[in-house]
């Protein structure tokens, strides 16, 4: 890999293959990270917060790229390379689509999805269907044979596509999106995947609706596509965070992303996704609108906040009036003691102190504050909340090469260096099981089979990816290669 990304063509320069590398401190964390254990596989939770899930769907939406096609053994290679890249969750394919495809995926199911490691990894192997019933049992009965089955089954929510393309009523979509949850469930299928198409289009009030009855019928993850790529970050990254707030139950399940590249950005927008709600408390007051991307409004931020109150103040799922109640002081009331609070913690040097960089850190700074000046103990209780609540989504959806429909999807090497550099220090922890060195062989098989060739300058695993032509940049290059790239081509 090391020369086949740094060797230069057309009379630029090449780098010594045999010098030595300084070690960086990029390099560090990309390797303390993937030293740290896997988490216990749960259909509908994490137990580390942190963990990232990566779903990789190169061999269903991937292959619907115009001009991709892949054969049944090119399908089951690439399956082997995906778990050697340490992918979460395959999404196979669409069975009810072809006998091929039903074949392809039960294939992979009954291989790849029995092979398991010795540190208890196997990837989780999952088919895409509509809600009808011949579609959900022609899924189920291809992926059912892995250790670890899933089944996606999904329906459009917005305006545009319930009118024109579904003709079906809001109430009929509900209706429909809760009676394929529950089918699957009679099935015996335990981890099941359910997407509100065009979600970034929708109406939010609806899709809070339709959310929290699928996960109410039995659903275990809730995955939230910009079919369209229409979505900017900042607004991505509020949608997630308001779907968790305002959905009921949303606790209870795995929230993911599914984000197109329309607009060349579904890698942003699936980093805001999974961001969403994480405060940035070393910006300027320390107030909770202020956010890292603009992920959360205020709105959304102190319903979340208030609503976690009043959860860990009955341990438990109830208290709905209680929470309404509290709803309708909670912007007064809890922008003043922030705002206050916030002031306060600026005044006495906590930030410059580097107790208010972490959500830890301003809980424990808080608390004393509070015990001195008990009319802000509800700025203490908005703290402990914020600690206490939710982060953004923990699956990704994504395409090794980021191929897919039109301009394609989120690409997976893309989301997954953006964490390994960047996770601890301005994620707040965030990382993946993902093993970076299978990177590029993945890629390069999934362009040798689907025909999909990676444009040069494509981040990662383009070929000029670590290429420098400029006389400054080789100069830099050859004194520390640290003065120009931020990971090793390794």
């Amino acid at each position: 890999m090391n020369s086949a990304l740094t060797s230069r063509l057309g009379g630029k320069v090449s780098l010594p293959a045999c010098r030595p590398r300084v070690a960086s401190r990029h390099t560090s964390v990309v390797r303390a990270s993937a030293g740290l254990k896997r988490p216990e596989y749960i259909p509908n939770r994490i137990d580390d917060p942190n963990y990232v899930r990566i779903f990789d769907t190169t061999l269903r939406d991937g292959e619907q790229s115009p001009g991709a096609t892949l054969t049944s053994k090119e399908k089951l290679d690439i399956a082997r390379q995906l778990a050697k890249l340490g992918v979460d969750i395959i999404e196979a394919g669409f069975p009810i689509a072809s006998p091929d495809d039903f074949e392809a995926v039960r294939a992979i199911a009954m291989e790849v999805g029995n092979d398991v490691q010795d540190d208890g990894y196997v990837p989780v192997i999952c088919g895409l269907s509509r809600t009808k019933l011949a579609d959900l049992e022609r899924a189920w009965d291809a992926v059912r044979h892995a250790k670890r089955p899933r089944v996606h089954t999904f329906i459009a929510t917005s305006e545009i596509h319930m009118q024109y393309k579904l003709r079906m009523s809001r109430e009929q979509v509900v209706e429909n999106a809760v009676a394929a949850v529950k089918h699957l469930r009679s099935l015996g299928c335990n981890d099941i995947e359910f997407s509100p198409e065009d979600a970034g289009r929708s109406d939010p009030e609806f899709l809070y609706q339709v959310l929290g009855e699928v996960i109410k019928a039995g659903a275990t993850t809730l995955n939230i596509p910009d079919t369209t790529g229409w979505n900017l970050p900042h607004e991505f990254g509020d949608l997630i965070a308001k779907i968790k707030a305002n959905t009921p139950g949303a606790d209870n399940v795995v929230i993911s992303t599914h984000c197109q590249n329309d607009l060349g950005l579904s890698t942003a927008n699936s980093i805001a996704g999974a961001m969403a709600g994480e405060f940035d408390h070393s910006s300027a007051g320390l107030l909770p609108w202020e956010v890292r991307n603009g992920n959360s409004t205020r709105e959304s931020v102190l319903c979340m906040v208030w609503r976690r109150i009043v959860l860990c103040m009955l341990w438990g799922g109830a208290g709905a009036e209680l929470r309404k109640a509290l709803d309708s002081v909670r912007v007064v009331v809890g922008a003043l003691c922030w705002q206050v609070s916030a002031k306060w913690c600026c005044s006495r040097g906590m930030r410059s102190a580097g107790l208010a960089h972490s959500s830890w850190g301003l809980w424990c700074s808080l608390p004393v504050h509070c015990s001195l000046m008990p009319q802000l103990l509800t700025s203490a209780c908005c703290c402990l909340a914020v600690v206490l609540a939710d982060s953004g989504a923990r699956q990704i959806e994504c395409t090794i090469n980021g191929i897919g429909e039109r301009a394609g999807n989120a690409s997976l090497e893309e989301v997954v260096m953006a964490i390994a550099l960047k996770g601890q220090d301005q994620m707040g922890g965030l990382r993946t099981g993902i093993r970076p060195v299978h990177i590029y062989p993945a890629s390069r098989m999934v362009s040798d089979y689907s025909g999909m060739m990676v444009q040069p300058h494509k981040a990662i695993v383009g070929a000029n990816a670590f290429a420098h032509e400029s006389g400054i940049h080789q100069d830099g290059m050859l004194k520390n290669r640290g003065t120009y790239e931020i990971m090793t081509p390794e």
